[in-house]
């Protein structure tokens, strides 16, 4: 099939698709917000709205990434939200003042599709339309690989330090270093070049903190030759990606889907679902897109303690409980009474396949429901038992106890938590911000306001804060009806907004960020 015949398919297919939507109060500027956008800019001065003042102590810079573009010639795209080439956004904060730069993350293959015109073959999680690879495009994508970082931004070390190694991560082994002031790429890292367990599969963009420490946490996928088992195993990353070192693994009969862990203070909380991928079938079946070779196993959930003093495991935690099949983040784990407490946010297994296709997301019939839903999880360390709650709701809205992208203040990492801050999503785009007190629940508070999509809240705590929730949220908000971003700064005590400023570019729907203190 000629190009010409490409566009008029992929034109037509999206004729449908708009005028399958219908705009109503809470969708306005739906499209525009899922939208590519690829500016550059470095260092745009940014104002407030508003005279209140912005605390002085705010200083350092909140570097955020998600996708930005899933098409190079306008034929071609990729159809899961997932697959969109990383952009990383950075504000940068001193004196009240805020600098604001933008530039896609520029890895191996999107420099080739960017020098050819046209999407290049590599692994993608989902298919490419109007038409998928041929079967020699596969063998030129199985080459390319994965090598698009688009999840989160982390820096190795001392956090106060701004100097450093600062990398962009992904579900995979490879992430990508980049400067943190030019935001440009210096080089790709991966797990291949010093494992030694197997074939690397995949790993995690969430690194977590140590408790006490300046290294960080993560998990790494990998196939046995000899035993053909699947091995998850944990690692320790210290100043550097060559400063690591294996804790423990665990050895499990297929290959898990799990996006993040936990930590105690003493242990690394490993859950894995009866969600996994299967390989063969993404070969065969699915032109090597795993997402389409997701499957539901029947299992119970599995539960891991992975003590990192030394590497030993404990395990024989399971539950059958269905609310709990499958959890794409957590919000915080500790220790307490023998017990580890572990709170999640739940979802449907399927649904980094149908709610990020992005012609679903174009096409969005409301339904009024949530997909999230918090759960608490004890672990008796005694017995064995797994106990499976909510958070109370003394208030009774319905919506705040089912949000994601969960936020806590991170002093709290791996300790006793009281507040959480998350996202929650009613449909695609009835969207809000809340604040979770978990032990008064009748001080829950919320934010709101039509075809308005905010993101993931940061916090960041008050350096001379003496209660949990002193500190600031930020968060970047599309604005459906003027249809422009806006940065927005609440007060983590009141939930109240403290200042916005409008952003001469828009930022797309992305997933998360970090606060790296003193990088200006």
């Amino acid at each position: 099939m000629n190009s010409s015949k490409h566009f008029v398919l992929a034109f037509l297919f999206r004729i449908l698709v708009v005028t399958a939507f219908t705009e109503n109060l809470f969708n306005k500027g739906w499209f525009e917000y899922i939208a590519d956008e690829i500016s550059e800019f470095h260092e745009v001065p940014l104002s407030w709205e508003s005279n209140q003042t912005v605390p002085s102590w705010l200083s350092g810079s909140y570097i955020k990434n998600g996708p930005a573009r899933r098409t190079f010639d306008g034929e071609r795209y990729y159809s899961n939200y997932l697959d969109g080439w990383a952009k990383l956004h950075k504000f940068a904060f001193k004196n009240g003042r805020v600098l604001f730069s933008g530039k896609m993350l520029e890895g191996n293959n999107y420099n080739k599709s960017r020098s050819a015109g046209h999407i290049i073959p590599s692994v993608t999680l989902g298919p490419v339309r109007p038409n998928d690879w041929n079967v020699l495009e596969m063998l030129e994508g199985m080459a390319n690989d994965y090598d698009n970082t688009n999840v989160l931004t982390y820096k190795l070390g001392s956090m106060e330090n701004p100097e450093g190694d600062y990398f962009a991560t992904t579900d995979y082994v490879h992430a990508y270093q980049f400067d943190p002031k030019t935001l440009n790429v210096i080089k790709m890292v991966s797990m291949d070049s010093i494992t030694l367990q197997g074939l690397s599969l995949g790993g995690s963009s969430h690194w977590k903190r140590e408790v006490n420490s300046d290294a960080y946490l993560s998990f790494f996928t990998a196939l046995s030759p000899i035993t053909f088992n699947y091995e998850l195993s944990i690692w320790r990353i210290g100043n550097s990606w060559e400063d690591k070192k294996r804790v423990g693994g665990i050895s499990l009969p297929f290959l898990p889907f799990v996006h993040q862990i936990s930590n105690t203070e003493h242990y690394a909380v490993i859950m894995v679902y009866p969600v996994g991928i299967d390989i063969v079938a993404a070969a065969i079946h699915h032109n090597f897109h795993p997402m389409g070779a997701m499957t539901c196993v029947d299992q119970p959930v599995q539960f891991y303690l992975m003590d990192l003093r030394d590497g030993a495991v404990i395990d024989g935690f399971q539950s059958i409980d269905p609310s709990i099949h499958f959890a794409a983040h957590h919000i915080n784990a500790y220790e307490e009474n023998n017990q580890i407490v572990l709170d999640i946010s739940t979802s449907p297994w399927d649904i980094f396949i149908q709610e990020v296709d992005i012609d679903i997301m174009k096409s969005w019939k409301e339904t009024g429901k949530t997909k999230n839903k918090i759960k608490r999880i004890r672990l008796d360390l005694s017995t064995k038992n797994v106990i499976v709650s909510e958070y109370e709701n003394e208030l009774n809205n319905y919506f705040m106890n089912t949000f994601d992208f969960p936020s806590i203040n991170p002093n709290y990492n791996g300790r006793k938590h009281r507040y959480v801050y998350g996202w929650v999503r009613i449909d695609n785009w009835v969207q809000m911000l809340v604040k979770k007190d978990v032990l008064n629940t009748t001080n829950d508070k919320y934010w709101s306001v039509p075809s308005h999509y905010p993101g993931e809240m940061l916090f960041i705590p008050n350096p001379d804060g003496t209660v949990e929730d002193d500190g600031i949220l930020i968060t970047v908000v599309f604005d459906g009806i003027n249809k422009e971003s806006y940065l927005m700064l609440l007060d983590g005590l009141s939930f109240e907004e403290i200042n916005r400023a409008h952003l001469p570019y828009t930022v797309p729907f992305s997933f998360h960020g970090n606060w790296f203190p003193n990088l200006q």
